[in-house]
């Protein structure tokens, strides 16, 4: 036998940030063995708004090629990056990496096909590209 999830943003066994909202869900996981004992566990999910994409093409850090087959460069010009992180379409963290460099090279060749949003973090902010991973 299986468990099931429940809680607000929760179908079947995926959550949906998007279905949750903005703010914090809870996701609860209920659980009985053959023997009918039971168990329960829950975890507080947070769901933010993604405000850092700029639209305008004034970003200063880019991240290319995009699309790309997995293997991408990202380039903060004269800006030092402390951190690079990479989220899937669903906000999922997929890659992590701390970095002291104003260029860096990430690896997402190990990743399925779909659209990525890289999180740059330079001592002067913060900012959101949108990136595409199409082998």
């Amino acid at each position: 036998m299986g468990g099931t999830y429940s809680g607000n943003g929760v179908t079947g066994t995926q959550f949906d940030p998007a279905a949750a909202g903005l703010g914090t869900s809870t996701v609860t996981y209920f659980y009985t063995n053959s023997n009918g004992c039971s168990a329960i566990a829950s975890s507080t999910i947070s769901v933010e708004a993604c405000l850092g994409i700029s639209e305008s093409g004034t970003s200063m850090i880019s991240a290319f090629p995009n699309p790309s087959s997995g293997m991408l460069t990202v380039d903060a010009g004269d800006r030092l990056m402390e951190s690079i992180v990479v989220f899937d379409h669903l906000g999922k963290l997929v890659f992590s990496s701390a970095v002291k460099a104003s260029s860096s090279v990430i690896d997402l060749t190990a990743f399925a096909d779909g659209v990525y949003t890289i999180k740059v973090i330079t001592e002067t902010g913060i900012e959101h590209i949108p990136v595409v991973v199409s082998k």
